[in-house]
Parts: C-alpha cells; structure tokens; sequence
C-alpha cells in the first residue's frame, strides 16, 4: 500500500471519494512535492480536498514549507454522470478534512477556475494542478489562464491527450505553445505532466 492510500484510506471512503478510487494520482502528487519541494501550489478542483491533502502532506514532510491554494466554486457545472448526486457538500467535506488533519496551510478560496481573482493571478506557483472541469472548453481557457503562472502544470483526468474533451484542448495548447513538453503520466484516469522547456 502506498504513503497517501495508508495514511487516508479510512478518512477518504466516503460516497464522494468511491466514486472514484483512484490513490495513484494522490501518490504521484505527493512524490512530485517531496522531490520538488514547493513553496507555493495552487490547484484548481477542490472537490472532496483530496489532491490538496496529498500535497499538504508532502509540504509537511519537508519540515511544514509550504502553502497550497485551492479553488472551487461550490455550484457545480455537472459534465459527467453521477456527479450531480455527489457535488453538493464536497466542499464542505474538504473543509472539514483540512481542518481535523490540521493542515493550516491549505487556503480554500471560493471562486469560478475560469477567472480568479486578481490576487490569485498575480502570483508565481511551483507548479498548478488543474482538476476542475474536463471539456475542452474548460481546460483550454484554464492552460490559457495558468500557463503564464508557473513552468510546471498537471492535468487530470485526460484519459489520452487525443481524447475530444480536455486531451483535445492539452493537443492544441502544446500546438501552439512549442516552448512546453508534455509527459503522460500513466495513471487510470490519466494524470498529464506539462513543463516549460525555456
């Protein structure tokens, strides 16, 4: 069993989290922050907080550095099945976790993904984890929103880059965009890692 599965299997088994009972992009979140040690993180997708969490976890591993902000708005634009049932509390739900794992370092801030606010905007981020929406509308407008934020992006839940929803949008975005590389980071649902080359 891996670090994130161990420590939170118990805490993220509710009816939200197996909906989808995918650990390996919380591992790889969670690796990427030990090795990279970031200062600065911010995720878009709160959801049920789980990503946040493994972040956090990796922030506190590296002696308590660390700050990760992450944003969601708490009436959902169903796009997929099922979900309508799920979303509401969410959010609240991520709050709660924050708060009884005692991560002080994660900020929830309320607002749509598509255009934060000036004080989210103005900052530089190690790296930004898009989890929000996933129809090429959606990720098209957020990679054009964070690009300029910070040299390194994740992407879930792109299943192949050629797929017609956000790996369409990743498609274009690196056509028009020759100074990032992408890097398909296997997992079930599929987590993308984009970087600036220069």
């Amino acid at each position: 069993m891996k670090k994130i599965e161990k420590l939170y299997k118990d805490i993220m088994s509710t009816r939200i989290d197996n909906m989808i009972p995918d650990w390996e992009y919380l591992e790889i979140l969670y690796r990427y922050t030990l090795k990279w040690k970031p200062s600065l993180v911010l995720e878009t997708g709160t959801y049920a907080g789980k990503s946040a969490i493994a972040i956090a976890t990796g922030m506190r591993e590296n002696g308590n550095r660390g700050k990760v902000i992450t944003i969601d708005n708490r009436r959902y634009d169903i796009s997929w099945p099922g979900r309508s049932k799920f979303a509401k509390g969410a959010v609240d739900l991520a709050l709660e976790r924050f708060d009884r794992l005692g991560f002080n370092n994660i900020d929830f801030i309320e607002c749509d993904c598509l255009k934060p606010p000036k004080y989210i905007t103005n900052k530089r981020y190690d790296f930004v984890f898009l989890d929000s929406a996933h129809t090429y509308n959606h990720v098209a407008i957020e990679l054009e929103v964070y690009a300029g934020l910070t040299k390194r992006i994740f992407i879930h839940d792109i299943g192949k880059s050629s797929d017609g929803g956000g790996g369409r949008a990743l498609l274009n975005f690196l056509k028009f965009n020759s100074n990032w590389e992408a890097t398909n980071l296997g997992t079930r649902f599929g987590l993308w890692l984009i970087e600036r080359k220069y």
